[in-house]
């Protein structure tokens, strides 16, 4: 009986000593690393897992056994963080009892408790987080608003960009509108500062802000949207010249790294019309061809290429602003041209708390360490912090 019980006052220590707890952590550290490497299931692009698989058979497959290919799912993570939480809480509440019953008037007492905590609220910021974040883009030109509903996307653009649509919850009353967007330059014509002017109607609240890089707009529901990327969408219109019918007109959404004409590819809906473009904001006629005097649309050109689906060329040109080009089944023009702007999405009920126990732990450093630095600079001599 007696050896019964040493061998369970054994395990117990182990299970709530501090050493586990480290090595619990630094484990629960190193399998967050690895999955930032490894394209996570139901959070990673469709194309990056893809990518992904087509890597050494062994350890893709050895990474699909071990679960680190869908961790923020897996049973064991969250039996770690759930270990940890409960070997923080344990030891807390045990210093707490003994220090309050012996020492409660110890300076440094109630900090070093804080600070404990504090750890705790971290940690469960962290499992709600990991169940809650929900991330995606809202992709909107100017004048145009998003409803964040399967029906009013535009699916292609979305998949052009490789980005993941962000719908919100059907049964919330949310719109966004992108009311104009300005690029601010220097006098070397560098961008120094970008503003998209957002018009929210988000149920009872409505919201006129300007959202920058550091300045997001909050919804209610805790959703951020921060701006990401921005690029230009010109108003192609593509007219069928037997008939006069439009063929197609709508904004085609330009990559924001315009270059050779492969790298803008555009099909016209519903037909078999493919567009080759290069972009040119501000163009200019050189000796070897065209090229831009700035970034800003000053005088916007397209040189362009035109094939059907067989791949014969119908229309090859420069196409400015305004402008026509005619083929022999086809006209297109440049009616307009404005900006497209990229918003981040991110929905996590868990990085509140987060945030709440990173400024518990600062504040009980602060509340630690401020009287001994006092005492220092006064002569005294600085005691021990508890640990």
């Amino acid at each position: 009986m007696i050896k019964a019980k040493q061998i369970f006052t054994t395990i117990w220590r182990f299970l709530t000593s501090r050493f586990l707890a480290i090595v619990l952590m630094a484990v629960a550290a190193f399998a967050m690393a690895i999955a930032s490497i490894i394209p996570q299931q139901g959070r990673a692009l469709p194309e990056d897992i893809m990518q992904w698989e087509k890597g050494p058979a062994f350890l893709v497959k050895a990474v699909e056994l071990t679960g680190l290919n869908n961790l923020y799912s897996s049973t064991w993570f969250y039996d770690i963080f759930g270990f940890i939480i409960a070997s923080i809480l344990y030891c807390t509440t045990r210093r707490m009892y003994r220090e309050v019953k012996e020492h409660r008037h110890q300076r440094g007492l109630w900090p070093s408790v804080f600070f404990h905590i504090s750890f705790i609220i971290i940690f469960a910021g962290g499992l709600v987080s990991f169940q809650t974040r929900q991330t995606g883009a809202v992709i909107i030109t100017e004048g145009d608003t998003y409803t964040g509903d399967i029906y009013s996307l535009n699916n292609r653009d979305y998949l052009y960009l490789k980005e993941k649509p962000y719908l919100f919850d059907p049964t919330r009353e949310i719109s966004i509108t992108l009311e104009g967007f300005k690029v601010t330059r220097d006098s070397n014509g560098k961008a120094v500062d970008y503003a998209a002017s957002v018009y929210a109607i988000d149920g009872q609240n409505e919201k006129e802000t300007a959202v920058r890089i550091n300045q997001p707009l909050s919804l209610s529901d805790g959703e951020n949207l921060t701006l990401q990327n921005y690029g230009l969408a010109p108003l192609l219109r593509v007219i069928d010249n037997k008939t006069g019918d439009v063929v197609g007109e709508q904004h085609y959404k330009l990559p924001s790294n315009i270059g050779k004409p492969e790298k803008t590819p555009y099909r016209l809906p519903y037909t078999d019309i493919n567009i080759q473009a290069v972009f040119y904001p501000d163009v200019v006629k050189d000796g070897s061809g065209y090229a831009t005097k700035s970034q800003e649309p000053k005088n916007p050109a397209f040189y362009i290429r035109v094939t059907d689906g067989y791949g014969k060329e119908q229309i090859k040109g420069l196409l400015k602003m305004g402008g026509t080009l005619k083929g022999e089944h086809i006209s297109i023009t440049l009616k307009d041209i404005k900006y497209w702007v990229k918003f981040g999405v991110v929905r996590d009920k868990g990085i509140g708390i987060v945030y709440t126990g990173f400024a518990l732990a600062t504040l009980s450093i602060i509340w630690r360490m401020l009287p001994l630095l006092l005492r220092g600079m006064k002569g005294g001599a600085m005691e021990e912090p508890l640990s």
